[in-house]
């Protein structure tokens, strides 16, 4: 069975909403996040695919928010080039958005930008997602939400620090009505089961406001996925 993706994103800043989009192709713009349909030209072994990013940079957002643009441009790029598998294909993005991230750094003698990128593509009916630095995702099933990397690892490689990285896999059969919250590392503190009335049957719409009162006052980007087979009959 094939899914569909409606995604919506919350940018919140001190507890107030910068921007908030919910569409089936979002081209708000939100620093450090891109949902992306396979483009015109694509490599036939990526056609079908549906392509989130969520990137996170040090520093403030509005300060790095053109250089987030290019990295997950970089990534979008060579994702869709690719004619490998989905986790090779996502693993060379990966790789090449933190080349550029590292020669930036390398040919500058300002503070170095680290980051944390997490990338999702929704293939038919399933979800593959490639982690690198101190990134989070959450999947939110009808029994309960999902962290992803489940357990810390034991090192992290930011990226942007060096040309290794340490790379987290996830792979899922999805199931109609299941959420993806892909979000910073600062809610990272948060235990897991705060983020079920957000993630555990709820559609997008009402996912929105439930992160929105979950942030409070803090400070988040956040991209919010649902996997429905009716979207079209949502709008």
């Amino acid at each position: 069975m094939d899914l569909q993706a409606i995604t919506g994103q919350l940018y919140i800043v001190n507890g107030e909403i910068q921007q908030a989009t919910g569409e089936t192709s979002s081209t708000a713009f939100v620093p450090g996040l891109l949902v992306q349909s396979a483009p015109s030209k694509v490599n036939r072994s990526r056609k079908g695919d549906f392509l989130f990013v969520h990137l996170t940079l040090s520093g403030a957002a509005e300060e790095t928010a053109v250089l987030a643009q290019e990295i997950v441009t970089t990534t979008s790029q060579t994702f869709y080039q690719n004619s490998g598998s989905v986790t090779s294909a996502l693993r060379q993005a990966i790789s090449d958005a933190n080349q550029k991230l590292l020669h930036l750094n390398l040919s500058t003698t300002e503070r170095s930008k680290e980051g944390a990128i997490s990338c999702a593509v929704l293939h038919n009916d399933e979800l593959y997602i490639v982690q690198a630095g101190e990134a989070l995702a959450l999947l939110g099933h009808n029994f309960g939400v999902q962290r992803m990397p489940p357990n810390p690892p034991q090192k992290i490689t930011p990226l942007g620090r060096s040309a290794g990285l340490n790379l987290s896999y996830e792979h899922q059969r999805l199931q109609n009505g299941d959420m993806l919250l892909l979000a910073d590392p600062r809610i990272a503190s948060l235990p897991t089961e705060t983020l079920e009335p957000a993630l555990v049957d709820q559609d997008l719409e009402d996912g929105l406001i439930a992160l929105k009162t979950i942030v409070g006052q803090n400070t988040a980007r956040l991209l919010l996925i649902e996997f429905t087979d009716d979207a079209e009959d949502r709008f």
